[in-house]
């Protein structure tokens, strides 16, 4: 049984669009196809220092904040030396070589 509305809807389909349709596909033939991520092709957005590694964890806020004090008493360090010269005395206390 067919329906005239119906009929008319499937003819008018695809008129009215600004990007032509392909018949085979019914995909907009301007649409980029992107391929997925590929692991060998994906570029990091930041380059890792030679010979380093990223050790991070979850700390209070005053961490933060003692860092940024002891940076503005003019200490002459940055965090990541302040951190390494706390691990540092963490090794030294276990018989552990330090990192220099």
């Amino acid at each position: 049984m067919a329906n005239p509305k119906l009929d008319a809807l499937r003819q008018n389909l695809g008129k009215n669009r600004a990007t032509p349709m392909t018949q085979e596909t019914d995909i907009p033939m301007n649409r980029e196809i992107h391929e997925p991520r590929n692991q060998e092709t994906h570029i990091p957005k930041t380059k890792k220092p030679a010979g380093k590694i990223q050790i991070g964890f979850y700390a209070d806020p005053v961490v933060r904040s003692n860092l940024l004090m002891l940076q503005a008493r003019g200490v002459g360090k940055d965090k990541t030396d302040l951190i390494l010269s706390a691990l540092n005395d963490l090794f030294r206390q276990y018989g552990l070589p330090v990192v220099e």
